[in-house]
């Protein structure tokens, strides 16, 4: 499974995601999600709110895309619908994200 993770790595996702092939997006924007091979991925793992419109971007690329945000805070509503799930660090630890992308 090929996963992007688009935002801060603070929580060592990619780390509990090494049975997948990880890449990070050095910026959630058209450019970097292109550059981390977003055409081809199945997820996308969004860890920083502030870059959500990332989300369209990547689901405008990939339409099959897995959406999971993994930050805390509430997500702007134009882009909720767009997310597969939600999770919210404060209470998954991030092998739970391994857990639901299966």
């Amino acid at each position: 499974m090929k996963i992007i993770i688009g935002g801060a790595d603070d929580r060592g996702l990619a780390r509990a995601l090494d049975v997948h092939d990880v890449t990070h997006a050095t910026t959630a924007d058209a450019a970097g999600l292109e550059s981390a091979g977003v055409s081809a991925a199945d997820a996308f793992v969004l860890t920083d709110l502030e870059q959500a419109t990332a989300i369209p971007v990547a689901k405008d690329r990939n339409p099959e895309l897995t959406v999971l945000v993994y930050a805390n805070g509430s997500l702007p509503e134009f882009v909720t619908r767009q997310a597969d799930k939600l999770l919210d660090p404060a209470l998954f630890d991030p092998g739970a994200i391994a857990d639901a992308l299966e």
